[in-house]
């Protein structure tokens, strides 16, 4: 195994401080092209490394092409560096969605959602959007409002949608109990008004 300083001189200071973070958890985000898998990558092996087990990490992408590219190249690097072990012994590495629905998979039930509960993709709430504006057309003709035309108006609800979704937290919030707590004030609000 390399010495882990190897490892440090051939990233860049932010990079560099990624791979040695001591936190329970790191989100890296950066820009296409900016290195996030190799740092991701450079990462999990630095933390095998230093004594972590395989099984213990989880690396999360929200590409299938990023989650393959980081399981490979971790799998590569791990199978060197550890042995025969490393063949059964893997980190967790998945999209956001496919890690979402494994829970809901395992632990679905206990909280009440169904078993086959599957993440809402841009094409379906596309669709979703179409099959509500499509069932309440008579309260937007009898509106009076000029939504312009029917792909408009679903273009219109979707924005709102994302609108909605990024102000019930907003920017700032540092930690889960801040983001439940602004959730739910939003909550309250929109059902007061």
């Amino acid at each position: 195994a390399r010495p882990p300083e190897a490892l440090i001189g051939d990233l860049n200071p932010q990079q560099a401080e990624a791979v040695q973070y001591r936190g329970p958890a790191l989100l890296i985000g950066a820009g296409a092209g900016s290195g996030k898998t190799f740092t991701m990558t450079q990462r999990i092996i630095h933390l095998i490394e230093t004594g972590v087990a395989p099984e213990g990490i989880l690396g999360l992408t929200f590409t299938r092409k990023a989650a393959a590219e980081l399981l490979a190249r971790v799998s590569a690097a791990v199978s060197a560096h550890a042995g025969a072990r490393s063949t059964f012994m893997k980190p967790d590495v998945s999209t956001y969605d496919a890690f979402f629905q494994s829970i809901v998979r395992q632990y679905g039930l206990l909280v009440g959602f169904d078993q086959e509960t599957q993440p809402l993709s841009a094409a379906g709430a596309v669709q979703l959007v179409s099959e509500v504006i499509g069932a309440h057309m008579g309260v937007v003709l009898d509106s009076g409002e000029d939504f312009g035309g029917f792909t408009s108006l679903v273009g219109q609800v979707l924005q709102l949608s994302s609108g909605i979704a990024n102000a019930m937290i907003g920017e700032g919030c540092e930690d889960i109990d801040t983001a439940i707590a602004r959730i739910r004030a939003w909550d309250s609000r929109f059902i007061a008004r």
